[in-house]
């Protein structure tokens, strides 16, 4: 009983709270669960602001949208794991409260019956706007365990990444499967892959043929480059896997965003192509062209070697530099 449940571990909450002090609390929040009821929401933050020297919001949903400024009379910061550039941005209402989905909309007519019935998400405030930061993206995550097991890839343990350097001549110039989720979501996926139907010179893996989780990484790996498209939001875990296998990875333009760290550097770690894919098929040609295979292999190595720096002793210390300065100590 999930209302029940939640409802008793509220009160262990504010129980455990109510005679304690803190200097700083960071309140992790994505799902509704027993800060879904607005009222005990403002109640707990009161609470823990009452309690706290700083109180530390962070907002763990996929994309830069989707935010719960209504939190922000409460909390000192708000920091997200990837912030609009422009935060003036966050005073207008987006289609599917993501910046992408209202892009689509507007250009493409992209409608969504989930997004059609969504409340929009509250404007940000001037008065607020120095409340807002960025906190860290799943890069610096550990990934989740795998097992040989196809149905029960995912389980609840993580292991830390591995780093493939061994260069080889790739068998394929490109790799793309993805889910096809939601009309909203899922419109640039599907551009992608029409694009791709279109372009008879690009060597790559069936797109729309499952395949064993063993020999998914085994084309993954065999391949130059991946395009990783938006999902629910910008960042994603194939992302990180294409800087772990050292792959070069190809994103829709990201400069519309700041997040921590920053992997995206276009033509240095990663390869971008605009949002309405004008050159799109200009930046998959270059791939594919075997005169520039040491250019995209260096892409490939600049992006893992990022990802590698972070994950060291240099991003540990880096990590709690860039924290200290978000939660202004």
């Amino acid at each position: 009983n999930k209302k029940s449940y939640y409802s008793e571990y509220y009160d262990e909450i504010v129980d455990r709270w109510k005679n304690s002090r803190y200097d700083v609390v960071l309140l992790a929040y994505h799902e509704m669960g027993i800060l879904g009821n607005s009222s005990r929401r403002t109640e707990l933050l009161k609470l823990l602001k009452r309690n706290s020297n700083k109180l530390i919001w962070l907002d763990t949903k996929d994309s830069t949208g989707s935010c719960e400024f209504e939190v922000l009379e409460y909390v000192d910061r708000y920091l997200k794991k990837q912030i609009l550039r422009d935060l003036d941005l966050y005073k207008k209402n987006y289609y599917g409260d993501r910046v992408f989905t209202d892009f689509y909309r507007r250009q493409n007519g992209v409608t969504d019956e989930l997004f059609d019935s969504m409340k929009p998400m509250a404007a940000l405030e001037n008065k607020y706007i120095e409340k807002i930061g960025v906190s860290w993206n799943i890069g610096l995550n550990e990934q989740y365990g795998m097992t040989g097991d196809d149905k029960e890839k995912y389980t609840d343990k993580f292991k830390e990444w591995n780093f493939h350097d061994e260069y080889h001549e790739k068998k394929y110039d490109l790799h793309y499967k993805v889910t096809i989720h939601d009309a909203a979501i899922s419109f640039q996926r599907k551009k992608i892959r029409d694009f791709l139907l279109e372009m008879q010179n690009v060597n790559m893996p069936d797109m729309d043929k499952k395949v064993p989780y063993d020999e998914y990484i085994d084309e993954f790996m065999d391949s130059k480059a991946v395009i990783s498209p938006f999902g629910w939001g910008e960042i994603c875990f194939r992302d990180f896997d294409a800087f772990s296998y050292g792959i070069a990875l190809v994103k829709p333009d990201m400069s519309h965003l700041v997040t921590y760290p920053d992997w995206y550097i276009d033509g240095e770690t990663c390869i971008e192509f605009a949002w309405d894919f004008s050159d799109f098929k200009e930046k998959i040609n270059y791939i594919c062209q075997k005169e520039n295979t040491n250019r995209i292999m260096k892409i490939a190595k600049n992006g893992q070697n990022l990802f590698k720096k972070m994950h060291g002793e240099y991003g540990k210390k880096a990590f709690v530099r860039h924290l200290i300065e978000e939660i202004k100590i």
